[in-house]
């Protein structure tokens, strides 16, 4: 297998690069509503307070116990949380990159509108 021989053939590539984008795409929408969801709480558990969206509505706080633990564990989902998508975006951004220069494929013209 590839994945002791550290060759792999175009098939097996293609196979891992589809499962590595499923993946990482599936990351991205769980973290699209990850990342706020914990900044909620993280604002439920500090505050108690309604979180303004935009100044436009008020969203109620969390019940959730305003303390340090569950302060402090609300901090960090909503941190690591956004780090993770800002690696996922970094992966993402180098996986264009190298579909456009490397493989040379039309997959960013896909993408990108003005390059139609």
């Amino acid at each position: 297998p590839w994945f002791v021989t550290g060759k792999i053939d175009a098939a097996d590539r293609a196979k891992v690069e589809a499962a590595v984008a499923k993946v990482t795409h599936s990351l991205f929408y769980f973290l699209t509503l990850a990342v706020p969801l914990a900044g909620w709480g993280l604002h439920s558990a500090a505050l108690g307070k309604a979180v303004s969206l935009f100044g436009l509505i008020d969203i109620p706080a969390l019940p959730v116990p305003q303390d340090k633990p569950t302060t402090g564990m609300f901090h960090e989902l909503h941190e690591v949380f956004a780090t993770a998508m800002l690696a996922l975006l970094i992966l993402h951004i180098a996986a264009a990159l190298k579909h456009q220069f490397l493989d040379r494929d039309e997959t960013l013209r896909r993408i990108v509108p003005w390059m139609r």
